[in-house]
């Protein structure tokens, strides 16, 4: 089990954010990605779920501005968090391509949603300040 999770995100203007997914050095990005305040929900609701200990098995659909897709799975079984993203090879049979892997602990899961809502919560969302 990899303990080092990290969840990055960089918010955009028009709803997209870079979100980058990292463990002991390896990461994956994912660029232009829509909806990210869903996804971060999302992450946060599934977060206080697997502190109750209930077992968990989610998967989200990403989707960028070009209509590239993902998959993104998480389980919670017998103490393990399983996070996982898979890339969608848009051919007839829609086979999935492993991008990203991570296992550990319910806490080490938290820690990485609880700094990924920070970054959301200092996040510049609506430009304020900015010169147009």
């Amino acid at each position: 089990m990899s303990k080092n999770l990290q969840l990055n995100i960089y918010l955009m203007r028009s709803s997209r954010a870079c979100m980058v997914f990292k463990r002991n050095g390896i990461l994956y990005r994912i660029n232009n990605l829509t909806e990210p305040l869903a996804l971060v929900a999302n992450l946060v609701q599934l977060s206080k779920a697997i502190d109750s200990g209930a077992e968990q098995r989610c998967f989200l659909s990403l989707f960028d501005h070009k209509e590239k897709y993902w998959v993104l799975g998480c389980t919670f079984l017998n103490g393990t968090v399983a996070l996982n993203v898979w890339l969608n090879s848009r051919n007839a049979i829609g086979e999935l391509y492993a991008q990203f892997n991570w296992n550990g602990i319910a806490a080490d899961f938290a820690k990485a949603v609880n700094e990924l809502c920070k970054m959301v919560a200092g996040a510049n969302i609506f430009g304020a300040g900015r010169n147009r």
